[in-house]
């Protein structure tokens, strides 16, 4: 968690992707949003990961959850597809295109995570199928 006013790191936090249940990589994971309600359920597991470690890093820095007003998210191309609940199979078809490679922000709370309705979700944009925003962001 950062101060952007005062240049400050407030908080650091980790913690598994709870999309794991579902499946180990992001093949796997992209058949699974094909089942009946499988697209929900890894967004519901990401959001709930995200929730989790926004919570840790408000209890440490003991800041108001009021307080947040933008959250940044870097992830590879099928986890942001499915965080923001996008369909992701087109990733593992032929030609192998995304969606989209550059997404909007978004009301975080739309997404269900645990922020007042002035936070926005942010997101590094992707390159391609394969190389995504934890490429792009460094």
């Amino acid at each position: 968690m950062l101060d952007l006013n005062r240049g400050k790191v407030l908080a650091e936090s980790i913690a598994y992707n709870g999309q794991i249940s579902y499946g180990e990589d992001v093949i796997t994971r992209i058949a699974y949003c094909q089942k009946p309600g499988g697209l929900k359920k890894l967004q519901g597991a990401v959001v709930a990961t995200i929730n989790g470690i926004l919570r840790e890093l408000l209890t440490q820095s003991q800041v108001d959850v009021r307080h947040i007003g933008h959250i940044m998210v870097a992830g590879n191309t099928t986890m942001t597809q499915i965080l923001l609940g996008l369909e992701p199979k087109y990733i593992r078809l032929a030609p192998y295109t995304p969606v989209a490679k550059f997404f909007p922000p978004v009301e975080a709370d739309s997404l269900g995570i645990e922020v007042s309705n002035q936070a926005y979700l942010f997101t590094f944009p992707a390159v391609a199928s394969y190389v995504g925003g934890d490429i792009v962001s460094g």
